[in-house]
């Protein structure tokens, strides 16, 4: 991650355009005669690019760190981020290399926002102990001071730091094996010559994957070395025992309870507070408010309670039916084993008629400017209909608003690749083409305010085009009349033939401004 640099007096300026500084935080534990260690080995680079070969040179000189300093250790378990430089193909493939000479043998990958929360913790320490070296007068801008602010009044416990000037990116030669499906692997064990997959932690029996020996990692060596430092034990947690408050209205009185502890009891009758003194007891008696108990209750009075409850009740209450025991005894459903691992969402295509339908509506907002809404569309997919009077799409084919959008959002980047590149404004044909487009605009604005505006359409018919073409005497009669209804044209009564209706809608062509202007 990064850190972005802080200086104890910011002008203005220094606050925009802040480079920050990568720092990379591990966490070792470990179990040592039952009981918890952990230390912090960071990694401060000046400059880094953060890729997959970045983070496998820090975990080989974190592994080789360890491994020199407790040569007793035989087994590593990496547990990581989600992120890509964490986990992808490179940095899985690069773990036999590492294995070689550190001894992993297997390596995790934590549930999407969660897993890493002792970095996070440790973090979160190392931010504040800065700040407060900030706080001091002091600035943090590279990464020796982001150092020397770590490292501040003695450091902080269990926490070692490595400053590196420049960690580059290793170049890849030759082809790289790919792992399909690398996002969803989430637990990998490691043998020679392969590695065993799970999706989560021993659920089912993995995936056995063979590993090229071409995939041989190459990876820039550490020379740099941490500070002094070892592990330090975890201490466990403890909860804070519960201390009984004393009220602040009268402070120093008890129950009756510990009355043999107390001396003076209020006067009262019936009620319970007891006093260590009498000041105390003197408050109580003027301002305070009597805590009484009930010893004991009769029988009339739990009779005249469960009366009033009913009565406050009355009918509205609900009688508590309770199941009968069945002798025949249900057997609890179990579900299969990895019911609760992510599946794969299956992509969906849209069909011929989908795509048509979806182009004629996009074509039809291009030609008249006014922009089709996706979630108009959406709707009107559910009473389109085909040339034949039958529903255009069944219920399993309607699409939603963001599928619209999503495809109008396609069409619209093919569109814009095919346009014409602008030349130099001062071009005397250039200016000559603005002026004819200007004209034909403007001549078109007017042929619109008197006339239909082209181009004249339905839902997914452009009339326009379909009586040029020739080809509305292919529309059932039942869609010539709804195409007439939806643009108001005033229909004899009692027409069975499609001629008249044909007619009508090539009379309102001949008035639009397409046919006007030809």
């Amino acid at each position: 991650m990064k850190f972005l640099p802080r200086k104890y007096r910011e002008s203005q300026s220094d606050w925009f355009g802040k480079r920050g500084i990568s720092w990379h935080i591990s966490v070792a534990v470990r179990r040592n005669n039952n009981q918890l260690e952990s230390q912090g080995l960071i990694h401060i680079i000046q400059n880094c690019t953060q890729g997959s070969s970045a983070v496998v040179s820090i975990m080989a000189h974190v592994l080789r760190t360890l491994k020199e300093e407790h040569p007793e250790l035989q087994k590593v378990f990496f547990r990581q981020d989600n992120a890509g430089c964490y986990h992808s193909t490179a940095t899985i493939l690069s773990v036999p290399t590492i294995e070689k000479a550190t001894g992993v043998a297997e390596v995790g990958f934590s549930d999407p926002q969660g897993g890493k929360g002792p970095a996070d913790r440790m973090a979160a320490n190392v931010k504040g102990h800065i700040t407060r070296f900030v706080n001091e007068g002091n600035n943090v801008t590279n990464a020796k001071e982001l150092e020397a602010a770590i490292l501040s009044h003695g450091g902080l416990p269990g926490i070692r730091v490595a400053v590196l000037e420049c960690l580059g990116e290793t170049e890849v030669t030759g082809p790289q094996q790919k792992i399909a499906g690398i996002s969803k692997l989430n637990n990998l064990r490691f043998s020679p010559g392969g590695v065993k997959v799970w999706q989560a932690f021993d659920i089912g029996p993995g995936k056995d994957i063979r590993l090229e020996e071409t995939n041989e990692c190459q990876f820039q060596n550490i020379l740099s070395s941490f500070t002094p430092g070892d592990f330090r034990q975890v201490a466990p947690r403890t909860r804070q025992k519960e201390i009984s408050s004393i009220s602040s209205e009268e402070p120093g009185e008890e129950d009756a309870s510990e009355a043999d502890k107390q001396v003076f009891l209020c006067p009262k009758e019936g009620c319970t507070r007891a006093f260590q003194r009498h000041s105390s007891l003197e408050r109580h008696i003027a301002f305070g408010t009597c805590s009484k108990a009930i010893e004991r209750e009769t029988l009339l009075d739990l009779a005249k309670l469960k009366y009033a409850a009913i009565l406050q009740e009355g009918e509205s209450s609900l009688p508590t039916i309770t199941a009968t025991s069945s002798s025949a005894t249900e057997t609890p459903a179990v579900r299969s084993e990895g019911w609760a691992l992510k599946q794969a969402k299956k992509a969906y295509r849209f069909n011929e008629g989908q795509r048509q339908y979806l182009e004629a509506k996009f074509n039809i907002g291009q030609e008249s400017g006014m922009k089709v809404d996706a979630e108009t569309v959406s709707k009107e997919m559910g009473r389109a209909r085909a040339s034949n009077g039958e529903r255009l799409f069944r219920v399993s084919e309607f699409l939603t608003a963001q599928q619209v959008a999503s495809f109008f959002s396609r069409m619209a980047a093919k569109v814009r690749q095919h346009t014409i590149p602008d030349y130099i404004s001062g071009d005397p044909d250039i200016i000559a083409m603005e002026d004819e487009q200007n004209f034909s605009s403007a001549k078109e604005a007017v042929m619109t305010a008197l006339n239909f505006k082209h181009p004249v359409s339905y839902d997914q018919y452009n009339i326009c085009s379909m009586v040029k073409e020739n080809t509305l005497r292919k529309l059932k009669l039942d869609v010539l009349k709804l195409l007439c209804e939806n643009l108001s044209i005033s229909m004899p009564p009692g027409q069975r033939k499609k001629a008249p209706y044909i007619s009508l809608l090539e009379d309102v062509v001949k008035n639009c401004s397409c046919s006007l202007t030809t």
